[in-house]
């Protein structure tokens, strides 16, 4: 998918993924030379990637935005929302319930 954003933004823009310490390391390598990028250090959080283009900003936002997918979720992540189960039949056979008691989710044969 990442791929298809790339292609998209062929011949507008350039996105440059890094890791967030090489980046941090670059800048306050570059901090005499460029003193403003300092500021873009303590913002920096989470998976980062660069967008560079001498195009108009707000139509490659809205390109990026529209291609934009959810993840599936991680192990120990918070949900965003509430999230209600019903208690029902799962589907499963009974040998198939260890993968639920696995999770610690108790369940009834």
């Amino acid at each position: 998918h990442f791929q298809r954003i790339r292609a998209e933004l062929r011949g507008e823009a350039i996105i440059l993924m890094g890791k967030n310490t090489v980046v941090r390391k670059v800048l306050r390598a570059n901090e005499k030379e460029f003193p403003q990028h300092a500021q873009m250090v303590p913002k920096m959080y989470g998976n980062l990637g660069f967008v560079f283009t001498n195009g108009d900003v707000s139509a490659i936002r809205t390109l990026i935005l529209n291609n934009k997918v959810g993840a599936p979720a991680r192990v120990g992540a918070l949900s965003p929302c509430d999230v209600d189960l019903a208690a029902g039949p799962t589907g499963l056979d009974p040998g198939q319930t260890a993968f639920l008691q696995a999770l610690n989710i108790p369940t009834m044969i």
